[in-house]
């Protein structure tokens, strides 16, 4: 558990870096929505790599009903809406 969860945070840190550069470049909507988006699938790998190593337990990594479950939910529902607003907004912009 605890590789997987290493691994999935440091794919998430290197799309932070690539869209970062992205974002650098263009200075567009569609580019800073998917850099905060990157940054919420940071911060849902980051939840699972404190399960997995028992880093601040007291929050209930993993539990249902707990403070840490609903911290990796609300990452993760926020991350994909602002994903697919920051895809949404580059494909219109593409189109006209």
């Amino acid at each position: 558990m605890a590789v997987k969860s290493v691994l999935a945070f440091a794919v998430a840190v290197g799309l932070c870096v690539w869209s970062a550069l992205v974002y650098h470049h263009r200075r567009s909507t569609g580019s800073a929505l998917l850099l905060l988006a990157t940054l919420c699938f940071i911060v849902v790998a980051l939840t699972h790599v404190f399960e997995a190593l028992g880093i601040l337990s007291g929050l209930g990594w993993g539990r249902p009903g707990s403070l840490g479950h609903y911290i990796d939910l609300a990452a993760a529902i926020l991350g994909l809406t602002l994903l697919a607003l920051g895809v949404g907004v580059v494909i219109v912009r593409r189109s006209l």
